[in-house]
């Protein structure tokens, strides 16, 4: 997994407060953040109401707590808690805020739609109100989403951030309007927010619920002899698809340079096919893979092309995407390999 580089010792000794840090982006933060001397503390929903968790996700979030061990300190929060979340940035006082925590999972979006704008608009007001409440003076990174853009008659030409936004989900439908919320505390209170739009990021320690992420896993799986198929939705899209670690780079950056915006595109600049995706990932099976089409996994809404441009990050922070897309996928693949069998199933 790639490196990464430290940030000129900005971090160093530095409180900071990563939200969602059991989930999988939360995860790599935080064993950055650790590794460049910062103090970590993360929040996890452990299975509250904000959750929405199933069994699978729990699982995972254990392995991520367990690989980071003591390095970071644990504390539960349910962000949809207004006074929770007011006493706990009160008595943490972080230097800089990483809010990950969010309902995340587009297609799941269509059948939570109230609880997915419950957490990601209303969480993150809680957030900004506390972090306000308790003067925090440094930045506040919001993990907002491409899925904020419009893609109707979209092409491979990559969105930059002053591209049209139309969510066509209910996920970047609350992704945008808590972006408009973190930007009205910026405006109003004086905030240092700091909005990040990411494009698809994978890597190890993705819970199996996401396409490239589940199609490694049913790789893995198939090879250790547990599963005998690899069923698969729609495979036309076409995808920006960075390494987490190079995303994670991303954050850190901007947190530590200086900024002439506050809303950034994190992506690779380059679009591959769903089919892509499979069809490396198979060359990079050890075993024969069998594929079957299960139309039960067609998203409501397909997003036929979603691919973004980095330049005003890498302008601002030398910033670029290192990790080549085969190398991302092989990546992937190892870590679901190195699970027991009984996660594979």
């Amino acid at each position: 997994m790639p490196e990464i580089p430290p940030n000129n010792g900005f971090y160093r000794g530095k409180k900071v407060l990563v939200t969602g840090g059991g989930g999988f982006v939360g995860f790599h933060v935080a064993r950055a953040l650790v590794s460049e001397g910062a103090e970590v503390v993360c929040s996890t929903s452990r299975g509250g109401r904000t959750g929405g968790k199933i069994r699978a996700d729990e699982l995972y979030e254990e392995i991520r707590v367990a690989a980071l061990g003591e390095s970071v300190r644990f504390e539960t929060l349910d962000i949809t808690d207004g006074p929770a979340a007011r006493a706990m940035l009160l008595e943490i006082r972080p230097d800089a805020l990483v809010h990950l925590a969010a309902m995340s999972h587009v297609g799941k979006s269509f059948e939570s739609e109230a609880l997915t704008k419950l957490v990601n608009v209303d969480g993150t007001r809680n957030l900004l109100e506390a972090a306000a409440e308790c003067g925090m003076s440094g930045p506040f990174l919001f993990t907002s989403s491409a899925e904020v853009y419009d893609f109707r008659g979209a092409n491979e030409k990559p969105l930059d951030e002053n591209s049209k936004l139309s969510p066509r989900n209910p996920y970047g439908a609350s992704k945008l309007e808590a972006e408009r919320v973190a930007l009205e505390f910026r405006e109003k209170r004086g905030i240092d927010v700091i909005v990040v739009r990411p494009f698809n990021h994978v890597g190890p320690y993705q819970t199996p619920n996401f396409v490239v992420s589940e199609f490694a896993w049913k790789i893995a799986g198939i090879e250790r002899g547990v599963r005998d198929l690899l069923d698969h939705g729609y495979l036309g899209a076409k995808r920006d698809f960075a390494h987490v670690s190079d995303v994670v780079r991303a954050y850190l950056a901007l947190i530590s340079s200086p900024r002439n915006h506050c809303v950034y595109n994190v992506a690779t600049g380059e679009a591959h096919e769903i089919e892509e995706v499979l069809e490396t990932l198979k060359s990079l099976a050890k075993v024969k893979i069998e594929t079957r089409t299960d139309e039960g996994k067609f998203r409501p809404s397909e997003t036929p092309v979603l691919v973004g441009s980095s330049a005003r990050l890498a302008s601002e922070t030398g910033w670029t995407a290192e990790t080549k897309f085969e190398d991302v996928l092989a990546d992937t693949l190892e870590f679901y390999r190195a699970l027991p069998d009984e996660l594979l199933r």
